[in-house]
């Protein structure tokens, strides 16, 4: 199994190619952490960042959005609550129009 490792022209991004696979992109740090033979799978730290990252600004999108639709006014008792978890669990339906009050 042969690599290659292709430096592009303005960033310090490579191109890993490994046969069969197709080209994967990676940091210098992550080249030098694996090694250029290695698989071309990210690594575990990697993969928990992006998805805590992610986690996070879908959390923020879904409080700010369901503070806007005013979910959090009465979240002092159970069904406001569970609504407004709901809002902030499921926005997308709240930019759709659906209205996630449980009465």
């Amino acid at each position: 199994m042969s690599s290659l490792a292709i430096k592009a022209p303005s960033t310090r991004t490579f191109v890993v190619l490994l046969h069969p696979r197709p080209p994967v992109f990676c940091t210098v740090r992550t080249m030098w952490a694996r090694g250029a033979h290695a698989d071309n799978e990210a690594l575990p730290e990697e993969i928990g960042m992006r998805s805590g990252i992610g986690s996070l600004i879908y959390i923020v999108i879904g409080v700010i959005l369901a503070s806007s639709h005013h979910y959090f006014t009465h979240a002092d008792q159970l069904k406001p609550l569970l609504s407004a978890l709901l809002a902030v669990a499921l926005w997308p339906l709240l930019l759709l129009g659906i209205s996630l009050h449980i009465k």
